[in-house]
């Protein structure tokens, strides 16, 4: 009977000269393609780009006004839920706005939704209060408009504790975009509201990702997606997603990513490959609060 020690070394002489030199004997290999070579990341962006195409549902409107029909796939993934949480990936990006505005008119023309809450200052909430109130209605079908850091069903934000309220009885849509342009105060230096444009996504982030796909605008559900075996292994994260609030530095755009782990903070994704800046109305200081 070989020992121990003759059976290590007889293990080491099956490695070649070459994987010894190499020191890849005994390490775990890379994932490869058919012709052997491991895929660069140019081939995942194009299998990422293969599979968003067949599993994301594309959208063709974003004039508020516009006809809904496009949106019908929301009855689905909004289902039986009571609360739908709207987030945003930037305070001033126009089409967030849009979409936000036409989901909202979706819900109410044809899901029944009755209530409406903002993060927003109190003056100007209450002013919208009476702005929107035209009627009585049922508290609980509630839409939610908010940032993306609040909205999300991480532990310790908003987002967290309404999903151990309410748990499926709430559907969490967060928003991603590729590039374009938006508002915020500016800061190192200072400089007053006014737009900021960032360009491609950080490398290997959730945006490159999406962005591979070349639609221009789309809905991703996120939710048992571990369970199917086509889920690409990037989508679980965790990986740099964009998140920016009411300031920007121009300087530092890698600042504004966080290390996400998207299906775990939002149900479904809506992505939007360009962006503009959202259009400020005249502020007037209100006379009554």
């Amino acid at each position: 009977m070989l020992s121990p020690y003759r059976l290590v070394v007889s293990a080491a002489a099956l490695c070649t000269v070459s994987a010894l030199l190499s020191g890849s004997c005994g390490k775990p290999q890379r994932p490869s393609d058919s012709s052997g070579s491991p895929p660069t990341h140019a081939d995942v962006l194009a299998a990422a780009s293969t599979w968003l195409r067949g599993t994301s549902i594309p959208f063709d409107r974003m004039e508020p006004a516009e006809n809904l029909d496009d949106l019908e796939p929301l009855r689905r993934l909004v289902g039986d839920a009571r609360v739908v949480s709207l987030g945003e990936a930037t305070h001033g990006t126009r089409e967030f706005f849009q979409m936000k505005h036409r989901i909202l008119r979706f819900l109410v023309e044809r899901m029944g939704f009755t209530a409406f809450a903002i993060e927003a200052t109190w003056p100007e909430a209450n002013r919208l209060d009476r702005y929107l109130r035209t009627g009585e209605g049922d508290p609980a079908v509630l839409v939610l408009w908010a940032h993306n850091g609040h909205v999300a069903t991480r532990t310790g934000v908003m987002g967290g504790a309404l999903r151990e309220m309410l748990g499926p009885a709430m559907v969490t849509f967060g928003f991603s975009f590729a590039q374009g342009t938006f508002n915020a105060v500016g800061v190192s230096p200072y400089t007053p509201l006014g737009p900021h444009t960032v360009g491609a996504p950080k490398y290997d982030s959730y945006e490159e990702y999406f962005a591979a796909a070349a639609v221009p605008r789309f809905f991703l559900d996120l939710r048992n997606r571990s369970a199917l075996p086509d889920t690409p292994s990037w989508l679980p994260g965790p990986r740099s997603a964009r998140s920016i609030g009411s300031m920007y530095a121009d300087a530092s755009p890698d600042d504004y990513y966080y290390q996400a782990r998207l299906p775990t903070e939002f149900d479904v994704v809506i992505f939007l490959d360009r962006t503009t800046a959202a259009v400020p109305l005249p502020f007037n200081y209100p006379t009554t609060f």
